[in-house]
């Protein structure tokens, strides 16, 4: 996407995620619950702050 010029926009970041290169399976799915969690929360953020009325 190309945002028109002068619009909104948000940048949000967290904390990096580690996993171990040799995880097991139920480490790599805890993993990828905190992650899909985590940008379920910051996308949220994003949209609530992006559309703020001035």
């Amino acid at each position: 996407m190309i945002p028109y010029p002068f619009s909104r926009g948000v940048f949000l970041w967290a904390a990096p995620m580690w996993v171990d290169r040799d995880a097991g399976t139920e480490a790599m799915e805890r993993a990828r619950r905190e992650l899909e969690t985590t940008l379920k929360t910051m996308a949220s953020e994003a949209e609530a702050m992006a559309c703020r009325p001035d």
